[in-house]
């Protein structure tokens, strides 16, 4: 794993455990902290498309929140390739490094993402607790670097790179926001029909 990240470590105990603040290492930012939300949804998705292959459509009556998810994942996907760019140019492009590797993953599981938020709303789903759990997992994950940017004054040397990030950041939690509120149904509640 360290020569996916250029020979540096993925864990460091001196940084995490014996130092004033718990520092992970870049590779660690690099890998596990995008990994493993991207992998929730890879791992997902097949048992989600099937599922929603086989329920039966519905309509929704409001489509606002669609289009504002579809449009913030939209820019997910350019502030990744963005990032991807920033990487190429940055890193050393002849081998790959997890540095290039985590903004192609995260685009393309953006692009996923869009997929399933397209199907959603064409079998008229209220709600998805597996886009829930994804844009969870992409908040929680996004703390560390978030925090290790300010203290390490990373804005000093890359400002593109912080730029990038801290507008993903706000992004991410915007989709969680709008994943924790259900889309209305236009079929109509108990009390209408009665």
């Amino acid at each position: 794993m360290a020569s996916l990240c250029n020979g540096t470590p993925v864990w460091d105990t001196n940084l995490t455990w014996y130092n004033t603040w718990p520092q992970f290492t870049d590779c660690f930012q690099s890998t596990v902290l995008v990994w493993v939300p991207c992998g929730w949804l890879w791992l997902t998705s097949p048992f989600y498309l099937y599922y929603l292959l086989i329920v039966t459509p519905t309509s929704l009556s409001s489509r606002h929140k669609y289009v504002a998810k579809m449009i913030i994942c939209s820019c997910l996907v350019i502030l990744s390739v963005v990032q991807l760019i920033d990487a190429a140019d940055s890193y050393n492009t002849t081998n790959f490094s997890a540095f290039f590797i985590a903004p192609a993953v995260q685009a393309v599981t953006f692009l996923c993402a869009m997929l399933l938020l397209l199907l959603e709303r064409k079998k008229g789903l209220i709600t998805s607790g597996v886009m829930f759990t994804f844009w969870l997992l992409l908040t929680v994950a996004g703390i560390v670097p978030f925090y290790s940017i300010i203290f390490k004054k990373q804005f000093e040397q890359n400002i593109l790179k912080v730029v990038t990030f801290y507008i993903y950041c706000w992004l991410v939690l915007l989709e969680l926001i709008l994943s924790c509120c259900a889309e209305t149904s236009s079929e109509g509640t108990i009390q209408d029909k009665v």
